[in-house]
């Protein structure tokens, strides 16, 4: 980062070991959660066709995730997931 305000050094360990240290600053932290909010959070489309399939299963419960796979049937709702 090039603003020096958003990040705090600090020094630790003896003087022929130093280790740095890093924080953020308030005004760091700020400008961190303002970029978080911006974005959505993605799922990938695996994860999203699992928690479909969940979902169908809710409702048939004999429903295997292999048939929901295969299945012609389920074919619209894995393309929707």
């Amino acid at each position: 980062m090039s603003d020096k305000t958003m990040v705090a050094r600090y020094r630790l360990g003896k003087a022929e070991k130093k280790y740095d240290y890093f924080s953020r600053t308030g005004t760091g932290s700020a400008a961190a959660m303002a970029m978080a909010n911006d974005r959505p959070i993605r799922v990938s489309k695996l994860k999203r066709g699992y928690w479909r399939f969940l979902e169908v299963r809710d409702v048939i419960a004999d429903l295997s995730f292999r048939d929901f796979l295969v299945g012609s049937a389920y074919a619209q709702v894995r393309r929707d997931a």
